[in-house]
């Protein structure tokens, strides 16, 4: 078969999806660089992005050697969302949004202001990803837009975005270090940060295949930015910041093989990637060759998950887990040494004893469109009167919290509904009712007492872990990590040698209760305490390091501003051509084969609009569909039928509305109510109506959740006939990584003739299944077949395989595998009083494949064996991922 010029589409991945509370009314300001939207609770916020974007611009258009080639993107995401998250993409614009969570989260991001941060990480990301230094990829952005995909012509692929392919380490560990630039301290300065870093490297975890990958090992993602942010350093104290943020428009030159990283990196470095992570590493052991790791006489627990210590009622209280299993709480009785654990379905978190019941301070979905953080129970319910608070303490009636409504720009302090204080750190009361805290007040860290200075160090990390008797202990850097600290009688004293330790609870003057991080999770341990007086705390300045090769630059915050000139946003009148995605292929036997879909999006994603034009074996269609989820969700697909057959219509399409109606603790209720017009005949124009309850208990690292529910009402009115039906699967975990998996679905209807595609279709299908809910997916059949009414019953059970394999230059990885066994029955009904049966085994491998160590992709093998086809058994072979 002879093809000709060929322009290929393919889209890797969704990058483009976040959560807006649907009832807010945002603000956008609009100048000639950039756009700032925000609701009205964030004027000062807004502010404060406009009164730094400019400098910020100027200053990394000269350090990444480039500037944007459209206007930057701002979203300050209302506080109903309260993620602590943001993130930056380049399609469907070059944008950044963020969302108001992490102000709870001092203690881990060691920085002064949240916003400021994500601004600076985020930012840094938009210059990574939009570079374009071909004159190919300029062309393909200037007539396609902000476009994700590969574009082949014939053989060769041609990307307009080259970056958004470069490893997690890449973006991520170079935004950590430039984000620890600015004179707002970052995660380069938190010391138990830089304890995980020495523990991995010490335990010769770190190689080039390793950090390339976006693998399932201890500490997952969050290494690319700990392990990734200490690599970029070194390479800027070796080439220089501002060579190494040049690195990204170097990379962005290969528009036809993204992945030629080690070919850009040798040129542009003069050493090869591998030789270069085998130097940091070198560098690292001798730099930190006195790191001392905490080796405990007496273990309590280990976790993949990190801990929290609560000390109530003379008890520790803590939550570990593996990810894979259920959690457990865990209590040591300080008086009587006695530790015992139980399995918990809490979320992670701080544990909280208030009114007599406990809770963990989290940050949870509430309903369907909030996530707040609260105190929530072991139901996942929030505790009401604590929405949009990060408890950090209770003392008797008095709760210690940050007002996370209020705290994009800074922490707030409350105490029982009153500001108390602007804080930088955690809170914590003392027997008597006092409250301490840490202030950042320039490069010092400044422990206070209530309204008082006590006690100041440079430095931007520190956490108070304990008052006992007017004695402070806290978590604060050491030379190699962190380490436990005490501060009483204007002494300051180092309470233990080891470099590991991130959190602690006393017991007695002479013992307690830690956590130590290690290559392979946390330790829980009882250690006896080694006073020994010290001078200062550790402090190594990032900024200083890199002043010489790059102007300092520190947030300005001027609360003295004007209000700037908005407009209300209008999702309809910001809607904005995004891209174009053309695909285009000449076949001598069907002729021309293409697709063209224009995208238009507004940056808020309360709507989108698709014009296409496709053209197939299958079908000729034009149309357009719109998406619309702003108060309530639905979507338009409206399109035309060219050269239809006999039996089409002149036009197909779909209006789908959903509504969530309830999300609470784990359980979510919505309905979907769908009508669609058939391609395939032009009478079918079905109805279609079905509630849904799912109850869900999840763990992070597992193919099936941990337990859930899902029962669906069905109903579907199709030219006079009706269908009713239910559907309940239940998912549960038997032990350890094995689970069973069973499904009873029964449909009936009063559909007199099976002709003209009435009644329930029998499909083996999986599109056909997605379009109309009554068409039953059989894995094995003959032929598509329609029926009156059917009853499927599936049992069956999986496990996780946790065999993996990781390259660095092969572009497929493996992380792990799950077999899984099903057997299916089928029982329905073709003509009145006449049953059949098929019974259907399948056994599946599915491969869990890292792609171009980025995009995982599931490839799943099955084996059918189904006895409507006795003597025959299929092999099918698919992927699950978004093209």
């Amino acid at each position: 078969m002879l093809k000709a010029l060929c322009i290929l589409t393919i889209c890797f991945v969704d990058l483009f999806g976040y959560t807006i509370s649907s009832d807010d009314n945002y603000q956008v300001y609009k100048e000639d660089k950039y756009s700032i939207i925000y609701t009205l609770d964030y004027q000062e916020e807004a502010k404060f992005i406009k009164q730094n974007i400019d400098d910020f611009i100027k200053q990394n258009d000269k350090s990444f050697g480039y500037s944007f080639n459209e206007p930057i993107k701002i979203v300050l995401v209302s506080n109903n969302i309260q993620v602590a998250n943001g993130f930056s993409n380049q399609t469907p614009f070059n944008m950044g949004i963020y969302f108001i969570g992490g102000s709870g989260m001092n203690d881990y991001f060691g920085t002064t202001s949240w916003l400021a941060t994500l601004f600076a990480h985020e930012m840094i990301h938009n210059y990574q990803m939009n570079a374009k230094k071909s004159t190919v990829s300029k062309t393909l952005h200037k007539y396609l837009g902000d476009n994700s995909n590969l574009i082949s012509v014939g053989p060769i692929p041609l990307f307009t975005l080259p970056n958004l392919l470069l490893p997690t380490l890449f973006l991520e560990g170079n935004a950590v270090l430039n984000e620890s630039l600015r004179h707002n301290g970052g995660r380069l300065y938190n010391g138990s940060l830089n304890a995980l870093k020495n523990s991995l490297i010490f335990s010769n975890k770190i190689d080039t295949s390793r950090l390339i990958n976006d693998h399932l090992e201890f500490p997952y993602r969050s290494e690319k930015y700990i392990v990734g942010g200490y690599f970029m350093k070194y390479l800027a104290k070796h080439h220089g910041i501002n060579k190494v943020n040049k690195f990204y428009y170097e990379h962005s030159d290969h528009y036809v093989n993204p992945l030629s990283l080690n070919l850009t990196f040798k040129k542009y470095f003069g050493i090869s990637f591998e030789s270069s992570v085998e130097n940091f590493v070198k560098y690292t052991k001798d730099k930190y060759k006195n790191f001392k790791e905490l080796k405990p006489k007496t273990l309590l627990a280990k976790s993949k998950s990190s801990i929290d210590l609560s000390k109530i009622d003379n008890k520790i209280y803590f939550i570990t887990s593996d990810l894979k299993s259920k959690k457990q709480l865990h209590s040591y009785d300080i008086n009587s040494d006695n530790h015992v654990y139980n399995n918990t379905r809490f979320q992670n978190g701080k544990v909280f004893k208030y009114n007599d019941t406990f809770y963990v301070a989290a940050s949870g979905v509430i309903s369907p469109r909030e996530q707040k953080w609260g105190l929530f129970d072991e139901d996942n319910y929030i505790l009401d009167t604590t929405k949009g608070k990060k408890i950090d303490d209770i003392y008797d009636d008095k709760l210690a919290y940050i007002n996370i409504n209020e705290s994009f720009l800074y922490s707030k302090l409350y105490i029982n509904d009153q500001f108390y204080a602007k804080v930088s750190s955690s809170t914590l009361f003392d027997k008597s009712g006092n409250i301490y805290y840490f202030k950042q007040l320039n490069d010092k860290r400044v422990l206070y007492k209530n309204k008082n200075e006590i006690f100041r160090f440079d430095g931007y990390f520190s956490k108070i872990i304990d008052i006992v008797d007017d004695e402070i202990y806290f978590i604060a850097n050491t030379e190699n990590g962190s380490s436990l600290y005490k501060f009483s009688n204007n002494k300051l004293n180092r309470l233990h040698a080891s470099d590991n330790i991130i959190n602690g609870k006393i017991i007695d003057k002479d013992n307690a209760i830690v956590v130590s991080v290690t290559a392979n999770g946390y330790n829980v341990s009882k250690i006896s305490l080694a006073s020994q007086a010290v001078s200062n705390i550790e402090y190594e300045d990032v900024v200083n390091e890199n002043e010489n090769d790059q102007e300092s630059y520190a947030f300005k915050f001027d609360n003295k501003l004007e209000d700037l000139h908005s407009v209300t946003y209008n999702e309809w009148s910001q809607l904005e051509f995004s891209y174009l995605y053309p695909s285009y292929q000449h076949d001598s036997k069907d002729g021309s084969i293409y697709k063209f879909d224009a995208h238009f999006q507004d940056i808020v994603d309360f709507n989108s609009l698709d014009i296409y034009r496709h053209k197939d074996k299958k079908e000729n269609i034009a149309g357009f569909r719109y998406t619309h989820t702003k108060d309530i969700s639905f979507k338009i697909d409206l399109h035309k039928i060219i050269n239809k057959d006999a039996d089409q219509g002149d036009y197909g399409g779909s209006l789908e509305i959903y509504d969530p109606l309830l999300k609470k603790g784990r359980h979510s209720v919505d309905v979907k109510l769908k009508k669609y017009y058939a391609d395939t005949f032009k009478d079918k124009k079905p109805m279609i109506f079905n509630l849904n309850h799912t109850y869900k208990e999840t763990m992070k690292f597992e193919s099936s959740p941990y337990f859930a529910t899902k029962l669906s009402g069905i109903f579907k009115e199709d030219r006079e006939d009706k269908i009713y039906g239910a559907d309940l699967s239940v998912n549960a975990n038997i032990f350890r990584q094995l689970y069973s998996h069973f499904q009873i679905l029964r449909l009936y209807s009063d559909v007199d003739k099976l002709e003209d595609y009435r009644g329930i279709g029998l499909t083996t299908n999986v599109l056909n299944s997605q379009q109309d809910i009554t068409n039953v997916l059989i894995e094995d059949n003959n032929n598509d077949i329609f029926v009156k009414d059917i009853t499927k019953l599936s049992i069956g059970l999986s496990t996780t395989i946790d065999l993996s394999y990781y390259f660095t230059n092969f572009p497929i990885s493996i992380r792990n595998e799950v077999i899984s066994y099903t057997h299916n029955l089928y029982n329905y009904n073709v003509v009145a009083n006449t049953d059949e049966t098929i019974t259907e085994n399948v056994l599946s491998l599915k491969l869990n494949l890292l792609a171009v160590h980025l995009f995982p992709i599931p490839l799943t093998i099955k084996y059918i064996k189904n006895d409507s086809t006795p003597d025959e058994y299929k092999t099918k072979v698919g992927i699950e991922v978004h093209f």
